[in-house]
């Protein structure tokens, strides 16, 4: 069968106020989560052959029942080659940033650095940070600081801050306002004097200060989310997997968009993520017609 191009990330768009290429409306950009790097733990078992040359998220039913679904570089992407193509097949597509999907550890812990380095959902950043043809698009972050990888404490949050400054630095960092787009996606896991110190933190990095968008209704009005926005829309989430209209999804996700001026709201296209793909059982509606890329956009202010 066709193999598909699966680039697994979400799309997402913000104003371009700030950046280089003005006579485009909207810059387009991508959540990127490294789920397809490192060896599946079956790899190596003679009695689950399926296993041989996939990544540690791929599922003896994704492969047996869903062989269609294969991306087009194979159950594994964590080759620099295959870093660099997918650069190229998301710039000639007009796609402008990803936003690497950021991990801390330990969890509910201090900072271990050595750790973060090492975590295979960082795999895709170090690549595209060696990249030759990085500079067709650019990177940022989202901070998926949920279970497993959660942040506490306001300290713990300002020596985040001094983790990136070399990645924020970048001149390939995305930018909004001139200041380095940071996306938290559980936000009521920081306070407000927790945003504050991470302003306080960046600036003593000489950085301008951060565009923090905080994801979900907990940011609307929160001091300190200079944006607020999603990671995804998902009506009846925990009510069970079962079958809908596409449409309703679409208009879930428009529903969200609105924003005020002192805090702009980074609108968004979401597609489903089927639990069944993956061959779990985490309770997800599931829609007709599942895109490859979950789009989010802001036009220009």
């Amino acid at each position: 069968m066709k193999k598909i191009s699966i680039l697994c990330f979400l799309l997402f768009i913000i104003g371009m106020n700030s950046f280089a290429q003005k006579e485009k409306p909207a810059m387009v950009g991508v959540y990127y989560y490294d789920g397809w790097s490192t060896e599946n733990r079956h790899a190596n078992n003679p009695d689950a052959p399926w296993a041989k040359n996939t990544s540690r998220m791929v599922t003896k039913r994704m492969i047996e029942d869903f062989p269609e679904r294969e991306p087009v570089w194979g159950w594994r992407h964590d080759t620099q080659e295959i870093m660099e193509r997918q650069i190229d097949l998301a710039a000639d597509n007009g796609i402008d940033f990803f936003l690497f999907c950021w991990y801390w550890r330990d969890d509910k812990g201090p900072i271990n650095k050595d750790l973060i380095e090492r975590i295979p959902q960082h795999v895709s950043l170090k690549l595209y940070m060696n990249a030759k043809n990085k500079e067709r698009v650019k990177f940022g972050f989202l901070i998926a600081n949920h279970q497993g990888a959660e942040i506490t404490g306001n300290d713990n949050w300002t020596e985040a801050v001094k983790y990136w400054s070399d990645y924020l630095k970048d001149p390939q960092y995305v930018t909004v306002d001139g200041k380095p787009l940071v996306v938290i996606f559980n936000s009521d896991g920081v306070d407000s004097e927790g945003l504050e110190k991470m302003q306080e933190a960046a600036k003593e990095e000489g950085l301008k200060g951060l565009s923090l968008a905080g994801c979900g209704a907990k940011a609307t009005g929160k001091p300190g989310f200079t944006h607020r926005t999603h990671y995804n829309v998902i009506p009846g989430y925990s009510a069970g997997s079962e079958e809908h209209k596409y449409q309703e999804l679409v208009d879930a996700t428009k529903a969200q968009w609105s924003g005020t001026e002192d805090q702009p709201y980074i609108p968004g296209y979401f597609g489903s993520i089927c639990a069944n793909d993956f061959g779990r059982t985490v309770p997800v509606i599931s829609v007709q017609t599942v895109p490859v890329f979950t789009v989010r956009f802001m036009p220009v202010s």
